[in-house]
């Protein structure tokens, strides 16, 4: 059984109970049988994460209603890297570099002040307070019975 990000925290919580008890009672049922089981939480750490684990948190935040497109643009346009020389946007499945997108939002208010861009600095920082709020939240959960 798997369950991915497409899903709130008390879903998960609610999953992990369920497989908590089914595996507790297929093993008291039949305690001779070897069974393996296994089960892997991933949690969100925007202060260290690839451009595709940011978009794909993003992409499910939106699918599951949890955030709409106005509010996910600034951290949007933090997970594009153009390089310098031209040729177009790095795809982010070839990109391994890891960044903290925090950090990068911050950086981004204050060129936002810089420039007196008032839109730009209010909508990272509602971009940071939305980070804050996930920060150490179930990104994904693979379980295995």
């Amino acid at each position: 059984m798997q369950i991915d990000a497409g899903v709130n925290a008390s879903q998960l919580t609610q999953a992990m109970s369920s497989v908590n008890q089914v595996k507790s009672n297929s093993l008291d049922s039949n305690s001779n049988a070897q069974r393996s089981s296994a089960s892997s939480v991933e949690r969100l750490d925007f202060n260290n994460m690839t451009r595709e684990e940011m978009r794909t948190w993003i992409n499910n935040e939106i699918k599951s209603g949890q955030m709409d497109l106005d509010d996910s643009s600034a951290l949007m346009a933090m997970t594009m890297k153009m390089p310098v020389a031209g040729g177009g946007e790095v795809a982010v499945e070839s990109d391994t570099e890891r960044f903290d997108f925090v950090q990068k939002a911050f950086e981004g208010m204050d060129a936002a002040l810089s420039r007196h861009d008032q839109a730009g600095y209010e909508r990272l920082s509602m971009a940071v307070q939305t980070m804050q709020q996930a920060q150490g939240g179930i990104s994904s959960l693979d379980i295995h019975v």
